[in-house]
């Protein structure tokens, strides 16, 4: 029960922590293109990088949201 308790409080703070996260690349995108309507914002695979649907694509970025890659 202690074990199952422990993963489930575990799992909850990590959801918390990159929900943080993402708002961060939310605040980073408007603030550094504004012009681009953004329609979501996900955790990818990949640490520190996230998934951004935007303009009918799919990119990914940083928190920082200063660069954008795809392919």
């Amino acid at each position: 029960m202690k074990i199952w308790f422990t993963a489930l409080t575990l799992s909850l703070f990590t959801m918390t922590a990159s929900h943080a996260d993402i708002q961060t690349v939310e605040k980073n995108l408007k603030q550094n293109f504004p012009d681009i309507p953004v329609k979501s914002v996900r955790t990818s695979p990949v640490k520190d990088v996230y998934e951004v649907y935007m303009g009918g694509r799919i990119v990914y970025t940083t928190d920082e949201a200063k660069y954008f890659f795809c392919w």
